[in-house]
């Protein structure tokens, strides 16, 4: 069964690249869509991947989907589903979305009916331990803002906005309690891409520091650059290495200047889990405060990789973020307790922050 893909961001066409190679699935058509525009180095290094999954057509969107703008979203869905009509062929198809909470990609595939065979998601990240598909009460505050978007949508014309009730999770994350009994798991382990970068002389030098956009992402306000540049210095000391910053997409300059006083800076044109093929050697030590790349490095690169977690202080974290953020470096305690170490910040342990 050929492939249709929903790709928004790097890591989704990572992971669609993994599942075709590993499931030997042709990539016939992929639909690059975003809800408020591509940054440059998003569409480069999404681009990047694509050239390697070679899909038959890829088509580039810009769809509005929201329920303050039910007019603009019944429009967005039609116009979708008719750009993928005209690529499309007697189905069924196997479709992969890459962003679960994306309304827009299950209102197409309502509309697309038959050349619906199956639906597997991805992963986008460590947004993936957000998800939480276990059956809520009728009366509970969870049921009833889905039923009362399902609704708004619904009274304009817009049907299946919500996630079918049985989904394939092609993922690295231990998501069975979150996931409904009627789901099923895919251990996405990434043997394809593991078996490459392993075969690369090991890089001894550099400790890779992995950017995170704390500010642009809305999980601090104030401080960004100041946390960012406390862990490139730990890196550094704990390690003893050259410390190299790999920049997230979406870290705003200021920062990155900062940054660029003190230490090396790439913003590489893939994402970082393919940067290896890049540079032709395979980085031995990654340090950060949190990022899904801990997961899938641990899995491409096994023991031969030292992962270190530098805990975020609690008081520079906005109070919404909080329970997230926690619950991420509780997964790396007990999921991945045998490939991440969580390292207290140094500033906790003295009871103040700079």
């Amino acid at each position: 069964m050929k492939l249709v893909a929903f790709v928004f961001s790097p890591l989704q066409a990572l992971n669609l690249l993994e599942y075709s190679q590993r499931f030997d699935r042709p990539v016939d058509v992929v639909v690059v869509g975003t809800l408020s525009g591509l940054e440059t180095t998003s569409r480069t290094q999404i681009d990047a991947v694509l050239s390697l999954v070679k899909p038959r057509t890829i088509i580039y969107r810009t769809w509005l989907l929201s329920s303050g703008k039910p007019l603009r979203a019944r429009r967005a869905v039609s116009s979708a589903v008719s750009a993928l009509r005209e690529h499309l062929t007697a189905g069924p198809y196997e479709f992969v979305v890459g962003e679960y909470r994306n309304s827009f990609s299950w209102a197409v595939l309502h509309r697309l009916g038959d050349l619906v065979g199956s639906v597997v998601v991805v992963d986008d990240g460590t947004a993936m331990l957000r998800i939480d598909r276990r059956r809520p009460t009728l009366l509970s505050r969870k049921a009833l803002r889905l039923r009362l978007k399902s609704l708004i949508f619904l009274v304009f014309g817009v049907r299946g906005v919500l996630p079918p009730s049985a989904l394939t999770f092609f993922t690295i994350f231990a998501l069975e309690a979150h996931l409904a009994d009627s789901d099923t798991i895919v251990r996405n382990d990434y043997r394809t891409l593991s078996a490459e970068l392993r075969k690369l002389p090991p890089d001894e030098d550099s400790v890779y520091v992995i950017g995170t956009p704390h500010r642009e992402a809305g999980v601090m306000d104030t401080g960004d650059v100041e946390l960012a540049l406390e862990l490139a210095r730990f890196a550094g000391e704990w390690t003893g290495k050259e410390v190299v910053y790999m920049a997230h997409r979406r870290e705003r300059a200021e920062k990155l200047d900062a940054l660029r006083a003190e230490f090396t800076v790439v913003m590489p044109d893939v994402p970082f889990e393919i940067y290896p093929r890049v540079i032709g050697k395979q980085p031995r030590a990654v340090v950060g405060y949190y990022s899904s790349l801990f997961a899938t490095v641990a899995d491409l690169l096994g023991d031969s990789v030292d992962i270190t977690a530098l805990q975020i202080p609690r008081d520079g974290v906005n109070e919404s973020w909080l329970p997230f953020v926690e619950d991420v470096y509780r997964y790396y305690r007990t999921e991945l307790a045998s490939a991440v170490k969580v390292i207290e910040h140094p500033t906790l342990s003295r009871g103040t922050r700079r």
